[in-house]
């Protein structure tokens, strides 16, 4: 199923939540002080599967 070409660009809608996650994620940072677990350190840095 992942592998069969839709042809369908979800491009707009992608970036409408992406906006929405980071507005998210600013929210909390002003509202909490986060601290990464130590046992993540690993998952950190990461790229897609075309880099």
């Amino acid at each position: 199923m992942t592998q069969q070409p839709t042809g369908l660009d979800n491009k707009a809608v992608f970036e409408q939540l992406w906006e929405i996650t980071k507005e998210l994620h600013q929210k909390l940072e002003a509202r909490f002080q986060l601290h990464p677990d130590p046992s993540t350190q690993d998952l950190q840095q990461y790229r897609s599967l075309d880099d």
